[in-house]
């Protein structure tokens, strides 16, 4: 495997791990190189790659993978997220959406 493809010089070999139920793959030369998983929270998708030393998670309220980001521990699934920003309501999730501008107002 090229390792420059996934942006890892060197000699080190990194291989995707497989991944049971994958969120999307990606494609080169219309054959599947890698499986992607994708965080339930905000949408971003990555390659698992076994020891990168990576920090991810495992939401056990939305039971959905997420990133590691910071702004990903709390609760907030994505959909959610694209209702608050179309002027919905937060509906159930009121709660983390207040918990969340709690902190970034405390950070600012």
């Amino acid at each position: 495997m090229n390792n420059e493809l996934f942006g890892v010089p060197g000699e080190q070999e990194f291989k995707p791990l497989a991944v049971k139920k994958p969120a999307g793959h990606i494609f080169l030369d219309n054959k599947v190189i890698a499986d992607t998983l994708q965080c339930k929270h905000c949408g971003i998708h990555w390659i698992p790659i076994k020891g990168s030393k990576k920090r991810r998670g495992f939401c056990m309220k939305c039971f959905g993978t997420t990133c590691g980001k910071l702004a990903c521990d709390v609760c907030i699934p994505f959909e959610v997220k694209l209702d608050i920003h179309e002027g919905k309501s937060a509906g159930k999730w009121w709660k983390e959406v207040e918990l969340v501008k709690k902190k970034r107002d405390s950070f600012i």
